[in-house]
This record gives structure tokens, C-alpha cells and sequence, in this order.
């Protein structure tokens, strides 16, 4: 089976990975991977730190009083 680039299904390898799959126009065809932090998606997004982890829910961090919040959250 093949994953197709920005399928939906690679956003759990760029976030294990940090690495952003992005094709230019100059090379058709080609993917190359840049680091994730700071690469714009298709739609001129910026990719930040905090984009990687969800946030820890108030449920949890009330009933466990030494977690710690996801940076950015």
C-alpha cells in the first residue's frame, strides 16, 4: 500500500518525523522533506512548535496536578 503525499494520512508521520513533505514547481514529481517548524502548507500556513501536541484537557490536568500544559496551549 502507498500513502499519497497530503492524503491526510502523513500528519502522524510529520509529527513523529518533523519533517514536512513539499513539492515544488521547477521539479514535478519530486517531494522533498523540509523541517516541519516554520514551513507554510499549500494554503500559506505556517507550521509552530505547538501544532505538534494537542493540548492536555483541564479533566486531566485537574486530576493529575503534576502534569504539565503542551507548550503553546
Amino acid at each position: 500500500m502507498r500513502e499519497l503525499v497530503y492524503d491526510l494520512r502523513v500528519w502522524g508521520d510529520i509529527q513523529r518525523t518533523r519533517m514536512y513533505p513539499v513539492t515544488t514547481a521547477t521539479a514535478p514529481g519530486k517531494v522533498a522533506f523540509v523541517n516541519v517548524i516554520g514551513a507554510a502548507n499549500p494554503w500559506g500556513q505556517t507550521f509552530q512548535e505547538k501544532h505538534l501536541l494537542w493540548p492536555v484537557s483541564a479533566n486531566e490536568m485537574q486530576r493529575n496536578p503534576s502534569l504539565k500544559q503542551n507548550k503553546g496551549y
